[in-house]
């Protein structure tokens, strides 16, 4: 059986290190990118089992490439991580496709329990559930 494969695009190369040393250690494969562009060269490769997306990035922005894949990927489990806490930047997370929105700094535990909740569904352990801003409604794929 292949390793889920989860893509981080995040700029600080200590933290994606990080990061990834931590979902390799249980059991994920990854892979890191700096900027959309890397990102999207990658994705043109392999599409990921699920994204994670710092906000402030060179070029191209985390909720720009959100919207992007998601778009494209509409059940592709993206996580968008960011310094910035404001609930407006935490809405504009999930308009943009995220199912989660992580506030750095975080701690391991959190990036793993938040990178397992996603991933439950591909699993078929939750049905697949999208957050309606517009009308602020929970939704749930048919």
């Amino acid at each position: 059986m292949n390793k889920l494969l989860i893509d981080i695009c995040e700029d600080d190369s200590s933290l994606a290190e990080v990061m990834g040393s931590i979902l390799i250690d249980i059991g994920y494969q990854t892979r890191w990118s700096m900027t959309g562009n890397e990102l999207d060269e990658q994705m043109s490769v392999r599409i990921a089992d699920a994204l994670i997306l710092d906000v402030e990035l060179p070029g191209e922005n985390g909720f720009s490439i959100a919207e992007r894949y998601h778009r494209t990927y509409p059940l592709l489990p993206i996580i968008i991580m960011s310094v910035r806490g404001s609930q407006k930047d935490h809405l504009k997370g999930y308009d943009s496709g995220a199912m989660l929105y992580l506030p750095k700094p975080f701690e391991p535990e959190a990036l793993i329990a938040c990178l397992n909740g996603v991933l439950a569904k591909r699993k078929g352990d939750l049905a697949a559930i999208k957050l309606d801003m517009k009308n602020r409604k929970l939704k749930m794929d048919d």
